[in-house]
C-alpha cells in the first residue's frame, strides 16, 4: 500500500504564523512535534518508508524535506503550482502507478488524530469496502457535537454508503444532521486501487485528468497551468454513486482555523494558549499564541491573539475562517 500524504496548502488561516515557506502543516502547533511529522509517524505504521509519498509545492520543499530527512527526496513530489486537490490527487495516481503501487490511502499533512489504532483500524477497513465495490471509500468522523466547519457525509442506513455530501451546514442545519443519527464529517481522507482513482477521476474530472496525465508523461507545465482548479471532492466524489465510508469514533480535528488550534492548547488565565505571561481581566475564552511577549486582555471575551515575528493578529473568535483574508492582502502589499 502506498500512502499519499498532501502537504501542499499554504495555511492561509494561520496567518501570521503559517508562511508559504514554512506553511501550517510544518508548525509545532500540538505536543511540540509538528503535524507533517506526526502523520508521517502514523503512515509509518501501516507501510514502508519508501511507499509513502509527499505531495508539496516548489515554496514549501525545503520546508518539508527539513521535517521529513528520512524521506528519499523522489518520495517528495512537486506540484508546480498549486490547483486545489483533484489535480493534486491525480499527480498522486499516476506517480504511485509508475513506482508499479496498486492500493493508495491518501491523507492530508496537517489533522490532530488522537487515537491512532482506531484511526489505522478505520482507514484499513475503507481500502477493504473500495477493493471489494471496486470504487472508492473514505473515512467518516463519528460527530460529537454540531459543527458549521466540517463537510458532512449522508451515509446509508447500514451506515456504509455515501448518500449525500453537505458542504458546511448552517447551525439549525448541523444540529439537524446530528440528530439524524446517520452522518459523518468528512475527513478527507479517500483510498482505493490505482485503476479505481484513474477510472472515477477519467469519468468524472475527464479535463483535467487529460492534462495532468500530460504533465506527468511530457513534463508539459503548461498542461498543468490549464488544469481546473477545483477540490477532488467537487471534481470526483460528489459525482460518485457507488462511494463507501468507514466511521472513525475517536478525537479528531482538522485543525481548520486559530479556534481549531486553539482546543489543543493548554489551559491559560482567560482561556488556551502558548504564552509568556497573560493577564485577562473581566473576559474568558481567549486564544493566545505569544511565547515571547507577555498579553493582557481587559474586560474583552473571545478573543484571540497571535504574535509572531512576521506579524500581529487580534479578532474575535467569530471571524476565523477570515484569516485568510488578510494573509493574502498582506502577501499582495509585501509583493
Amino acid at each position: 500500500m502506498y500512502i499519499v500524504i498532501m502537504a501542499g496548502g499554504v495555511g492561509q488561516r494561520f496567518w501570521p504564523l503559517s508562511t508559504p515557506e514554512k506553511p501550517k502543516q510544518c508548525l509545532e502547533l500540538v505536543g511540540g512535534v509538528s503535524l507533517i511529522q506526526r502523520t508521517f509517524q502514523r503512515a509509518l505504521s501501516l507501510t514502508k518508508r519508501d511507499n509513502i509519498l509527499v505531495m508539496t509545492g516548489p515554496r514549501m520543499q525545503a520546508a518539508v524535506r527539513e521535517q521529513l530527512p528520512g524521506l528519499p527526496n523522489e518520495n517528495v513530489i512537486i506540484e508546480p503550482s498549486a490547483r486545489n486537490t483533484a489535480a493534486c490527487i491525480a499527480l498522486a495516481v499516476f506517480s504511485v502507478r509508475s513506482k508499479g503501487g496498486e492500493k493508495i490511502l491518501i491523507w492530508p499533512a496537517d489533522h490532530h488524530i488522537e487515537d491512532m489504532p482506531s484511526w489505522n483500524t478505520a482507514c484499513l477497513s475503507a481500502l477493504e469496502m473500495a477493493m471489494e465495490s471496486k470504487s472508492l471509500a473514505l473515512v467518516g468522523i463519528v460527530p460529537d457535537t454540531p459543527h458549521t466547519g466540517y463537510g458532512h457525509l449522508c451515509v446509508s442506513e447500514n451506515g456504509h454508503r455515501v448518500s449525500t455530501f453537505i458542504e458546511k451546514p448552517d447551525k439549525a442545519r448541523a444540529v439537524e444532521l446530528m440528530a439524524s443519527g446517520n452522518v459523518l464529517w468528512n475527513a478527507g481522507v479517500c483510498t482505493g486501487t490505482v485503476s479505481a482513482f484513474i477510472g472515477c477521476l477519467d469519468r468524472h474530472w475527464h479535463n483535467g485528468f487529460t492534462q495532468i496525465e500530460r504533465y506527468f508523461n511530457c513534463g508539459d507545465v503548461e498542461a498543468w497551468s490549464k488544469v481546473e482548479k477545483i477540490s477532488f471532492d467537487y471534481a470526483v466524489l460528489e459525482k460518485m454513486t457507488d462511494l463507501s465510508v468507514s466511521a472513525y469514533r475517536g478525537g479528531w480535528s482538522d485543525l481548520g482555523d486559530w479556534n481549531a488550534v486553539g482546543e489543543q492548547f493548554p489551559e491559560i488565565d482567560g482561556g488556551r494558549g502558548l504564552t509568556a505571561l497573560n493577564f485577562v481581566h473581566d473576559g474568558d475564552g481567549h486564544v493566545i499564541y505569544s511565547p515571547d511577549k507577555p498579553v493582557a486582555i481587559l474586560g474583552l471575551s473571545d478573543i484571540v491573539v497571535i504574535d509572531t515575528p512576521n506579524g500581529l493578529l487580534v479578532m474575535h473568535k467569530d471571524y476565523a475562517q477570515d484569516v485568510r483574508h488578510a494573509s493574502a492582502a498582506m502577501e499582495e502589499r509585501d509583493d
